[in-house]
């Protein structure tokens, strides 16, 4: 019993220790050579899949405590599965590609039950909360001090833009240049990204720890609150603050203090600075014409993407192309002969992903795949739901509450970027994770 308890101990502690570091992967990949950058990358996959068979042996250990709820995270976890795996047969596609292409569809929802396996008493829950909560806020801080400097730098000290001492504890890539910084500057605010690799990435993970700080904690701490917020805020995504709105709103509901829909009223003002300013997301890429000959164009990359995966779609319609076949990292990697039919030239400077995860998604697993993959994030919202209400916890009750409400984030921002949010998107399945194994007393 002893040996059984200090298993599950330390691999707990082997899980905590890796959700606090996944924000930090990306950014750690950029300060290491070649080799070592690229072991950090694959890093949180490989760990994933040499943890899987443990978590399923505990599991299988404590199959008696499995109630209901679990075969609604699990019911369209299986079928979408099985329809990648019926995708790649009917297309002929080679298996390799089937199984690592679906496996980055799913890597995200495996951590559900990693945690799952793992965490199955709530005294565990406030650790895992503290450590997030002291990540983000570092993360957010560090993302307010680089905007403040930046614009000190730039307005009061009339330093020029492309002056790199402006942007602190950011790894800029070697050829850098003007049309880089233009980028990360829009309507006259500095784009930060804290600790994380992208303005993006930083802003979503500071409202996902914002979100669990104001569910959880009853009084929160104004600091606390300024930093995330901060972080937010100092992001400049458009995708970002849209969430932040739309978060803020249920909350002055939820909570019935309008100050919630106060702090929107910034965020809604530069949503609309926003519509005034050039899009970025334009690139010089040489696509092939009618003639088969390749002619270099801007176009702006994310519409080029979406019109060519819609295209694949249509000649997929049910079950898509398959996994690995259009869009993601493992088309791109191996070079997918899709590419070449529909004339599609990925943009492979700057993503790895059609920045498109709906139309990548139909692109691949069809219509069945991607309402299965519609149906599976649908039903962690549920899940956080059920345990919510069942809690006889009042802060868990909050806490798992709150968190349904975010994956109306993950809804918002897959409409114009990829699933596998950095740092984010994992923090919230290990966060479901956590609420599937630990039931409440009366639940």
């Amino acid at each position: 019993m002893e040996k059984t308890e200090s298993y599950t101990s330390y691999m707990r502690s082997v899980l905590l220790g890796f959700l606090i570091f996944v924000p930090f992967f990306n950014l750690i990949e950029m300060g290491l050579p070649a080799g070592w950058s690229k072991i950090i990358r694959y890093l949180d996959e490989v760990i994933i899949l040499l943890l899987l068979p443990l978590a399923a042996t505990q599991l299988l250990k404590n199959r008696s405590s499995l109630d209901q709820v679990h075969w609604i995270i699990t019911i369209p976890f299986v079928l979408l599965i099985i329809s990648g795996m019926v995708s790649g047969f009917v297309n002929g596609n080679p298996l390799f590609n089937t199984v690592i292409g679906l496996f980055d569809h799913v890597k995200n929802f495996i951590v559900i039950y990693l945690f799952a396996a793992f965490f199955t008493e709530q005294v565990y829950i406030k650790k895992v909360i503290r450590a997030l909560f002291v990540i983000g806020v570092i993360i957010a801080a560090v993302a307010v001090l680089q905007e403040v400097w930046a614009l000190f730098s730039v307005y009061i000290l009339n330093r020029d833009m492309l002056d790199v001492d402006n942007y602190l504890w950011r790894k800029l890539p070697m050829k850098h240049n003007a049309a880089y910084f233009s980028v990360m500057w829009r309507c006259g605010l500095y784009r930060a990204s804290g600790l994380t690799i992208h303005p993006n990435v930083m802003g979503v993970y500071s409202l996902l720890i914002l979100t669990v700080y104001l569910s959880y904690k009853k009084k929160a701490s104004p600091l606390a609150v300024i930093a995330l917020i901060g972080g937010v805020f100092t992001s400049v995504s458009r995708i970002v603050y849209v969430a932040f709105v739309f978060l803020a709103g249920v909350w002055g509901v939820w909570k019935r203090k309008w100050f919630h829909v106060l702090i929107a009223v910034p965020f809604i003002i530069m949503m609309f600075c926003f519509q005034h300013e050039p899009d970025a997301d334009v690139t010089e890429m040489p696509v092939k014409n009618q003639q088969g000959e390749y002619n270099p164009y801007s176009v702006h990359y994310r519409i080029y993407a979406k019109e060519r995966a819609l295209t694949v779609w249509k000649d997929h319609v049910i079950v898509g192309a398959g996994p690995g076949m259009f869009g993601g990292p493992v088309a791109k990697t191996f070079d997918s002969p899709l590419y070449e039919k529909y004339n599609f030239t990925p943009n492979r400077a700057t993503t790895d992903t059609l920045d498109q995860f709906w139309p990548y998604s139909l692109a691949e697993l069809g219509v069945v795949g991607t309402l299965f993959m519609a149906a599976l994030l649908s039903c962690i919202s549920i899940l956080f739901i059920l345990r919510g209400l069942k809690s006889s916890d009042i802060e868990l009750r909050n806490l798992w509450l709150g968190l349904s409400s975010f994956i109306f984030v993950v809804f918002i921002y897959t409409m114009g970027n990829g699933l596998n949010i950095a740092g984010s998107m994992f923090t919230y399945c290990a966060l479901a994770g956590i609420c599937l194994g630990s039931r409440s007393k009366s639940g």
